[in-house]
């Protein structure tokens, strides 16, 4: 098995700073903004990063989907729903935002060519999903805290 892990030290202090001007809960700010990563990751161009509407590797986000209550449809257009059912099987969700020490959430999608198309095999995504919607959210969070905090963040 080969596991991708971004680097998120930057959007973890960024989302830290958020919390603390704010005053706003740990686990509000982690949840809400583990929900629009994955929405971002899952979404296809122009809103989010995902080369296709439908799949296997898309329906690998499904139990991080379920767990922060985001709706996205996977079986547009598809052909095959049986590659959508072996996807949302593949991945999971890891809820840590009861520890007062080090909250944390995982989004997980263990389908086994995600890597590859992460590092450019697609065509149509060839930086990658998980790591351009990471990098998007920690300039969003500099761009909120700039701002003024809550006026962007209740959007």
């Amino acid at each position: 098995m080969i596991t991708l892990d971004i680097d998120t030290s930057r959007l973890n202090y960024r989302v830290t700073k958020f919390i603390q001007q704010s005053g706003l809960s740990a686990r509000v700010v982690i949840k809400k903004t583990g929900a629009d990563l994955l929405r971002n990751i899952i979404r296809p161009e122009p809103y989010g990063r995902h080369p296709v509407w439908s799949g296997r590797a898309r329906a690998g986000w499904y139990m991080s989907m379920k767990a922060l209550n985001v709706t996205v449809g996977l079986e547009g257009g598809l052909k095959a729903p049986s590659q959508v059912s072996l996807g949302k099987a593949e991945g999971g969700f890891i809820d840590r935002l009861s520890d007062p020490n080090l909250p944390t959430i995982t989004l997980i999608n263990s389908v086994d060519y995600y890597i590859y198309l992460e590092y450019g095999y697609s065509k149509t995504a060839p930086y990658g999903m998980v790591r351009v919607s990471v990098r998007k959210m920690t300039y969003k969070f500099a761009k909120d805290l700039r701002a003024g905090i809550l006026s962007n963040w209740k959007k």
